[in-house]
């Protein structure tokens, strides 16, 4: 009947919101309560992770977990970059529960002849409506994270593809080609130069510098 889809579909949304606690807190592996995987009747019940089992992540209510500053996003921003593509598929799964839960509160509302019935389905509806609420702030910082670190990595690559700078500068030239003309001028100095062995060398010096000067002002 109809608590039995109701119940049916809580467990579905409670896998999902499962699936991205475990990327993000576990590395992909099955979480555990009390020694035995966490879920329905074990840290789970309507679909809704228990006090209990919610100090497993970091809080005892689900404004500690989810929402914008909740230990979920906390922990998804901690991972390296190297694990974002498991906050991607965490980020898809609270999507998907996201949209269940979105169908589920619609079947809790139901009106019903019993009136005690009527309370306990408005209840799980406000409870669904807190809990998207949240979970929709869970997203909406994670899939800002992922666009942020998305650019740094795309802009550590391209600086990767790009050419290395060139070795020597005008200015370097420049500097040398200054240093250069003072040693001819050295050279041309009468009282600086008396031996001719000397001067010869010192020449030979000087044009090979000039010719390497010129052939780094064509590489610029």
């Amino acid at each position: 009947g109809e608590e039995g889809t109701s119940r049916k579909t809580n467990n579905v949304q409670g896998q999902y919101e499962l699936k991205a606690l475990s990327l993000v807190f576990n590395d992909g592996k099955v979480l555990m309560f009390k020694k035995k995987p966490l879920a329905e009747d074990n840290g789970i019940l309507r679909g809704f992770l228990t006090p209990e089992a919610l100090s497993t992540f970091g809080g005892k209510r689900y404004t500690h977990l989810w929402g914008d500053t909740g230990t979920f996003v906390e922990k998804a921003k901690s991972l390296p970059d190297k694990k974002l593509k498991d906050v991607k598929a965490a980020s898809a799964w609270i999507q998907k529960a996201i949209r269940t839960r979105q169908k589920c509160r619609f079947s809790d509302a139901k009106c019903t002849e019993d009136p005690l019935k009527v309370d306990e389905r408005l209840k799980a509806r406000d409870e669904h409506d807190f809990l998207i609420q949240v979970l929709l702030e869970s997203v909406a910082a994670v899939e800002s994270h992922i666009r942020v670190r998305e650019a740094a990595i795309e802009k550590v690559r391209v600086a990767a593809r790009a050419p290395p700078p060139p070795t020597s500068t005008s200015a370097t030239v420049l500097r040398d080609g200054e240093a250069t003309l003072s040693l001819l001028n050295n050279y041309i100095r009468p009282d600086s130069a008396p031996d001719h062995a000397r001067n010869v060398a010192r020449m030979g010096s000087i044009v090979a510098r000039m010719g390497s000067i010129v052939a780094r002002m064509g590489s610029i």
